[in-house]
């Protein structure tokens, strides 16, 4: 458990003439044959390629033939070659002056000592433009507030649900409002961020019997996305005037620097989320100086998208810019690992996300500890999925209700609203742009005798989220 503390520096103004409005419609590609395929499920969009692993971290016998899902190792093949991938990691940290061994004259003794651990997954990758598996293991921290007092403020600044959508609404307002402008949503990510920034103070930890010391940081300590926030903005700041918004310090807006730091021309606002950004820029200026910027010092991988028919991911989500507006939905995974948890087949005829009898009073008898285990990770991952899902919020909220209590007729409603996730897997939210004042139900502008567009208000509130659970 973490706690926090607000970042308030600087002042903030998002051009407040450009007003838009996010339609939280359901879009859909009308699919009548449901799958989870994320292939089909990203509906022709094509994932940019995995980078080719590094010639430093790259070891045949950790590569695997692509046969469509992951390899099937006996125990102990795969306990060997995970000690093979190990000691790769190690070799690339070193390589990369992440650590060092410890030399006779450090005072090892004297500098704080980090708990590590190596976390070992397979990777879908490409050897040579072909589609292999590979056994990566990755050097990670494993730090608690409670063995240290002096982190319990810790804070680096992060995206919410609603922040996400600020820059495809944006981009979807500035089109409309300064056709003059081609803009463009850049979606970036930065490779191996935390090994960039420095460690604070002298670290140590002992791996495979060996002391090491840490010149920089890795993933899983406690303040390493403060301190790579603080690294990547303060850079930022060498080449551009970085504004951060007061209410939510990870959303920033950039503008050209004067030769005497003054602030130059506004180019457009951004958000910072760990090592994804996510920003709205002048296409051409995002080309040519902010990319090329950023290229100097870091490794990154980024989408670019300006028009219909283009599409790019952030935080997981896949946005694709169309003629009626931006639609995002998240990866078929979700869905198929609440399938797999629970056990769920797939029933065709569940059309409606809510079981009418949910509601009812409840006198079935409480879970197993392993089905309760299970229905509580099934319900976490439709608390994630349902930000995104309007129509299976109201009863992910009466679910989750039965955190603490789950009982067979919550699992009920459970394995229904999962056959309606498998049914919908195609739906998703579609965001456009709306003129100020425009009725969302009706579609036409109320515009109350005004002239200026900033006056033209209208407030709407309606509900059915209930869907058949209604008693009247």
């Amino acid at each position: 458990d973490q706690s926090y503390e607000v970042n308030d520096e600087g002042d903030y103004d998002f051009d407040r003439d450009d007003v838009w409005e996010a339609e939280t419609a359901i879009w859909s590609t009308g699919s009548e044959n449901p799958s989870l395929n994320d292939d089909e499920f990203d509906d022709g969009w094509t994932a940019p390629p995995e980078e080719e692993e590094e010639a430093g971290e790259d070891d045949e016998r950790l590569w695997f033939p692509d046969n469509g899902k992951e390899p099937k190792l006996d125990s102990a093949i795969l306990a060997e070659l995970d000690k093979l991938a190990d000691q790769v990691e190690i070799s690339r940290l070193v390589g990369k002056q992440v650590l060092r061994e410890a030399a006779a004259s450090d005072q090892i003794y004297e500098m704080k000592n980090l708990t590590t651990k190596f976390v070992h997954t397979w990777r879908s990758k490409k050897k040579n433009g072909v589609s292999m598996w590979y056994r990566r293991a990755r050097l990670c921290a494993r730090e608690f507030r409670w063995l240290d007092s002096t982190k319990e403020g810790l804070f680096s600044p992060a995206t919410s649900t609603d922040i996400i959508r600020l820059v495809p609404a944006l981009y979807l307002a500035w089109t409309t409002t300064k056709p003059g402008q081609k803009f463009a949503v850049i979606s970036l990510d930065i490779k191996d961020a935390y090994l960039q920034v420095e460690q604070p103070v002298p670290v140590t930890s002992t791996i495979q019997g060996k002391p090491y010391v840490f010149e920089r940081m890795i993933p899983g300590q406690r303040e390493g996305s403060q301190q790579w926030f603080a690294h990547f903005v303060a850079y930022l700041g060498e080449h551009f005037h970085v504004e951060k918004c007061r209410e939510c310090p990870a959303v920033v807006r950039l503008s050209e620097k004067g030769p005497d730091g003054s602030v130059g021309e506004h180019q457009g606002p951004g958000m910072i989320h760990v090592d994804d950004s996510l920003m709205l820029l002048p296409l051409d200026w995002a080309l040519k100086r902010f990319i090329p910027v950023v290229q100097q010092k870091f490794q990154i991988t980024y989408e670019v998208a300006h028009a219909p028919g283009d599409s790019f991911r952030f935080l997981k989500r896949l946005h694709c810019i169309t003629e009626q507006g931006i639609t995002i939905r998240q990866p078929a995974s979700y869905i198929q690992q609440m399938q797999t948890i629970m056990n769920v087949k797939q029933n065709s005829r569940q059309r409606v996300p809510c079981w009418p009898e949910l509601r009812n009073k409840d006198n079935t008898p409480e879970l197993s500890i392993e089905e309760a285990s299970k229905f509580r990770q099934a319900i976490g991952t439709a608390l994630y999925i349902s930000c995104d899902r309007p129509d299976v919020g109201f009863t992910v909220r009466m679910l989750a209700a039965y955190m603490s209590r789950p009982t067979e007729h919550a699992k009920t409603g459970l394995v229904k609203l999962i056959q309606y996730l498998i049914n919908t897997c195609h739906y998703g939210i579609c965001m456009k742009y709306a003129k100020p004042g425009t009725r969302k139900l009706h579609d036409y502008v109320a515009d109350h005798g005004c002239s200026d567009n900033d006056d033209r208000f209208s407030l709407e509130v309606y509900s059915d989220a209930d869907w058949s659970g209604s008693k009247k």
